[in-house]
């Protein structure tokens, strides 16, 4: 290859990221007439950028994220989390709803389907293009809205969303992100607002009982958050393909602490079943913990 067409092809190559570059900020900047939400899904810059379709995972049962946060949903067996969102959404048609970590969408479209506006959030670009491209109800896609800045970092306006679900997405934050998501989480919401939480149970067969005497120990001291660092190689090893090194697993009573300790009043909270989905045997129900809490005043 010749100098000219090597600087010719460095140029292209330097736009096209600059480009690339230009619709990351663009997702993650507040929208003019509703600061904070991201990009509305029917702008036509997203057109231009290409989609990667989705892998599924080696189960078959979920996809492959790209930036190995884990596995999403690739199947209408909802969590009752999930289903009691949904369910609450119906009940609020043209008001907002934020889906932290959603990424292909399938919880966003769901909701979307019941008439609310969603705050689509996700730090992977090609979860939320994937999940636009589902949308094919043009009244739907004008109800949706992208949103790349990580939680717990957005900035959403006072009092403006009634629902937010943090779908299997806590586990892979620290304690001090989770503490100043709930925060934040009280301070989006309006009153009445409701906050819907699945995250990875302590009481996992898969590590239990390797990780629960230290969970404990850790418990009694006086530590809030004792289920952070797990190590996702050693105990997940079969999953560690799509997972960060480390993952941040809660009990009940962790959980309901620090919903209680950022005001929220708890509606329900219990196990969430992941039987079916992985590949460890005789799986008991106790793979996740869900919560619904309700912020009251």
């Amino acid at each position: 290859m010749n100098k000219k067409l090597v600087v010719t092809f460095c140029a292209m190559l330097f736009v096209f990221i600059a480009f690339k570059n230009d619709l990351y900020t663009e997702l993650s900047q507040p929208y003019a007439e509703n600061p904070g939400i991201g990009i509305r899904a029917d702008s036509k810059s997203l057109d231009k950028l290409s989609i990667i379709p989705p892998m599924l995972s080696k189960t078959g049962k979920s996809f492959i994220t790209f930036n190995k946060m884990g596995f999403d949903i690739n199947s209408t067996n909802l969590s009752w989390v999930a289903e009691e969102f949904i369910n609450f959404c119906q009940e609020y048609p043209g008001e907002y709803v934020l889906d932290v970590g959603a990424g292909y969408g399938f919880l966003s479209r769901k909701a979307l389907s019941k008439g609310v506006f969603v705050i689509s959030n996700d730090i992977e670009m090609q979860h939320l293009l994937y999940s636009r491209k589902k949308v094919k109800n043009p009244d739907e896609i004008l109800s949706l809205f992208l949103n790349t800045t990580p939680f717990p970092y957005l900035d959403i306006p006072k009092n403006f969303l009634r629902a937010i679900i943090l779908h299997r997405v806590l586990h892979f934050l620290p304690g001090k992100e989770v503490d100043l998501g709930l925060e934040n989480a009280m301070t989006w919401l309006k009153k009445g607002g409701k906050v819907y939480i699945m995250v990875m149970s302590s009481e996992h067969i898969g590590y239990r009982e390797k990780v629960l005497p230290e969970f404990e120990r850790r418990k009694k001291k006086g530590d809030p958050w004792p289920g952070m660092y797990l190590d996702v190689e050693e105990h997940l090893p079969d999953q560690a393909y799509s997972l960060p090194k480390q993952l941040h697993i809660m009990d009940q009573e962790i959980l309901r602490n620090a919903l209680e300790r950022h005001g929220f009043e708890i509606e329900r909270m219990g196990y969430v079943s992941m039987q079916g989905f992985g590949t460890e045997t005789a799986r008991d129900g106790k793979e996740a913990i869900g919560a619904i809490a309700v912020k009251k005043h």
